[in-house]
């Protein structure tokens, strides 16, 4: 389906799920609330806690190993010619020779709508909620897109004319590779 059209690859936190801490885990151990408001308490009782747990995380995003989905991904990508986009810190993309280009990227901050609208399919992996508005301004802009998502439950940001995947990316993706003979 994808393989003839003009695509990105999108991901979120739960393609390095186990390997990387998810920010939210990362928010209470930083001392934030569910409210999202600092908890300055926290981080005065227990310095020590908040510093290595920090620390921890960017070890993990310095340091983990990449999962099964991140390798098949950089096969497929490289297969199909197709850019990588995260909103993932760590750098698990970078350790499979893939180079992602970050959400708070500067060439995404100035995308084109004729670029945008030139795309075809936009695959979303372990993104579980549009937090940067990517997807929802590459719909403003081009309202006959499709997004196919993979996860483990339906994101909010799918429409009746998307496409929803269920499942692990840890087993679809090496799964994907292989079928496409990668």
């Amino acid at each position: 389906m994808i393989t003839h059209k003009k695509s990105f690859f999108y991901t979120g936190a739960g393609i390095s799920a186990g390997h990387v801490p998810t920010i939210l885990k990362l928010k209470e151990l930083l001392g934030f609330h569910e409210s999202s408001k600092f908890n300055i308490q926290k981080v005065i009782d227990v310095p020590d806690v908040v510093a290595q747990g920090f620390g921890q995380f960017c070890k993990n995003c310095m340091y983990a190993e990449p999962t099964a989905a991140h390798f098949a991904l950089s096969k497929i990508a490289q297969y199909l010619s197709c850019a990588v986009i995260t909103e993932n810190f760590d750098l698990l993309h970078q350790r499979t020779y893939t180079e992602p280009l970050h959400t708070c990227c500067r060439r995404l901050h100035h995308l084109k709508i004729e670029d945008v609208q030139a795309v075809d399919y936009i695959v979303c992996i372990g993104l579980s909620s549009d937090d940067r508005g990517l997807l929802g301004f590459c719909k403003k802009h081009n309202p006959d897109l499709k997004i196919i998502s993979i996860d483990f439950e339906v994101p909010s940001y799918l429409s009746e004319n998307d496409y929803f995947l269920q499942g692990d990316a840890q087993i679809v993706l090496p799964l994907l590779a292989r079928g496409l003979g990668l």
